[in-house]
């Protein structure tokens, strides 16, 4: 199951690492989205953390993770809903596993607009056009609503649209 663990923004691999050696007994995870991004006019390929401020703790002893991130040197706190510790829906878990590749890191979609439909050709979106919230073209992200613990997060991935077409 995975659990939400909480941390500082741009402390997320650094939490990751420590948790891993304190606490054998889960894997940690940090997604990453990759696409190109707009830096002083120029188009680069950059790789980002998709939710900032979240590890994923992949376990069935949660217990043991309760116990021990307390050692972590960097603040971390498994996210609960009143007093239990809940995982991410098996849903949920199911969708994110089929965007992420072997490195934890989602890939750039690429993608049309005809009238007000966005259509995804190539990409971990292709197929999923219905998750997508909204899109923003200039930014090239495509905003997606997940559930996790009983919250709505918003995530953002990357989508790159060709072209905007008229309704046939």
């Amino acid at each position: 199951m995975w659990y939400v663990i909480q941390t500082m923004a741009g402390r997320e691999e650094a939490v990751r690492n420590e948790a891993s050696l304190l606490i054998p007994e889960a894997d940690f995870k940090v997604i990453y989205r990759t696409g190109k991004y707009n830096c002083k006019g120029k188009w680069i390929s950059k790789k980002k953390i998709m939710f900032a401020g979240y590890i994923f703790a992949v376990t069935d002893d949660i217990e043991a993770v309760i116990r021990n991130i307390g050692k972590i040197t960097d603040y971390a706190k498994p996210v609960r809903l009143s007093d239990d510790y809940l995982p991410i829906s098996y849903e949920e878990q199911k969708f994110l596993e089929s965007l992420i590749g072997d490195d934890e890191t989602v890939d750039e979609s690429i993608g049309i607009i005809e009238g007000d439909e966005i259509i995804v050709k190539e990409g971990p979106l292709k197929g999923l056009e219905s998750r997508i919230i909204r899109v923003d073209r200039h930014k090239r992200l495509a905003y997606i609503e997940l559930n996790m613990c009983d919250r709505k997060v918003e995530a953002q991935l990357c989508l790159n649209v060709l072209e905007k077409r008229p309704a046939d």
